[in-house]
């Protein structure tokens, strides 16, 4: 994806799959990171310079998806685990991808979890299809590295829709899952492994999944309403 046009495409099809009162941001990676905070740039003044662009580029994503649901411009730090520390009331995902990154947000009075990530389809191997493929997810994969990104994608965005209300760290074989369409389609979850706490596997039917393909990207969105 490396055409002047690639973020609107990337833009446009991350849109496609957006629920009603979520929202979205997209953006290349800058070659050089422009901190907007000084206390962002505090956070990772450690980190690498593309890792600092990555962060960069996620975290003005994420401030331009919650302008539109009505947030004013503040930083976004990451908690004791890491994880974006999304404004009160708020809830919200970032992704970043070779080049290019994607943040949604929506408001936790109309979302429970929301998850967003967005991958290469083309850089898993053989020994990675395995360790993300489960057993029974196999018969729709069948070793094509394509659907195995696709279910790679569909969990990453799972585990951190998650993360913020259940704290659960997961294997890939913790979760199963069933893909109904071909470039654009839809996700359920066929089973939650038992480290997942009792009240969120009986909420599995209730998680909704979008993906999309476009070159040779993915990009999938996982959510729950409340």
């Amino acid at each position: 994806m490396n055409t002047p046009d690639a973020t609107q495409r990337l833009n446009t099809a991350l849109e496609s799959l957006l629920p009603a009162g979520v929202r979205h941001a997209t953006s290349r990676i800058p070659a050089r990171p422009i901190f907007r905070f000084q206390a962002e740039a505090k956070a990772m003044r450690t980190a690498g310079d593309y890792r600092q662009s990555e962060f960069v580029a996620g975290r003005d994503c994420a401030r331009a998806a919650l302008a539109q649901i009505g947030y004013p411009e503040q930083p976004i730090l990451a908690d004791a685990d890491g994880v974006p520390a999304w404004p009160a009331g708020a809830l919200g995902a970032i992704s970043h991808s070779r080049g290019y990154c994607g943040a949604v947000a929506a408001r936790q009075t109309d979302y429970r979890i929301l998850g967003l990530d967005l991958e290469k389809t083309n850089r898993l191997s053989r020994a990675a299809i395995e360790r993300v493929v489960h057993p029974q997810e196999q018969g729709y994969v069948e070793g094509d590295q394509r659907k195995a990104s696709l279910i790679f994608s569909a969990k990453e965005a799972f585990f951190k829709a998650q993360y913020p209300s259940w704290q659960t760290h997961a294997n890939f074989h913790d979760l199963v899952l069933a893909v109904e369409g071909s470039d654009i389609g839809r996700m359920t979850i066929r089973d939650l492994a038992q480290r997942f706490p009792d009240d969120l596997c009986a909420l599995a039917p209730d998680i909704r999944f979008r993906f999309r393909y476009f070159e040779d990207f993915v990009v999938t969105l996982c959510w729950m309403e409340q």
